[in-house]
């Protein structure tokens, strides 16, 4: 399910009860520039997939300046 993230965040800050609670995980990556654009979206949500959804997370990847050479990813993962 796509979700905005505004609307994640503010349901999972609404869920948590515990004033210092650790809302979400965060994780920065870089991805090579031999892979295109479209390489990289298709690995890096692979990735994802695999490692935290499969285990009952839900994740939130933003994809820095795809057009570099090299491409930041920002992935906010939370339970």
């Amino acid at each position: 399910m796509a979700w905005q993230p505004g609307t994640l965040w503010n349901h999972v800050e609404k869920m948590e009860k515990r004033r210092d609670a650790q809302l979400a995980r965060e994780i920065n990556v870089s991805l090579p520039h031999e892979l295109t654009p479209g390489e990289r979206l298709t690995l890096i949500r692979g990735f994802v997939t695999e490692e935290f959804v499969a285990r009952g997370m839900v994740a939130d990847l933003t994809l820095h300046d795809p057009v570099k050479a090299t491409t930041g990813i920002s992935m906010l993962m939370c339970c």
